[in-house]
């Protein structure tokens, strides 16, 4: 079975980068075509524009992890618990979360 590391994710990522960017434009995929501004909110989905743009933020869920050792730089393990409790967190958890940003200009 074969393991998926950082460094081969970033280096797949590149390579698939490398391999768009030479393939000549009109044999790239229809997924690069440009789309009209949706204008729509629906649920998960937030949108708004900027001047031309549109702008698309997407809620993609969140991660609950615990507070280790340094998380927060130049205070303790201890007092950043005490502060994600204030903030009505469960205990030693914090929440991580998810939200890309899909920018459409009208022509890319």
């Amino acid at each position: 079975m074969m393991q998926l590391t950082r460094r081969k994710l970033f280096a797949g990522a590149a390579a698939a980068g490398a391999a768009t960017a030479l393939t000549p434009l009109a044999a790239r995929s229809p997924a690069f075509a440009a789309v009209p501004p949706a204008g729509k909110q629906v649920p998960g989905v937030y949108r708004q524009k900027l001047g031309s743009f549109e702008l698309t933020q997407i809620t993609d869920g969140a991660a609950r992890r615990p507070v280790s050792n340094g998380y927060v730089a130049n205070i303790s393990k201890d007092e950043a618990v005490a502060e994600t409790e204030k903030l009505h967190y469960q205990k030693d958890q914090v929440v991580i979360p998810f939200n890309p940003l899909v920018i459409n200009t009208g022509s890319k």
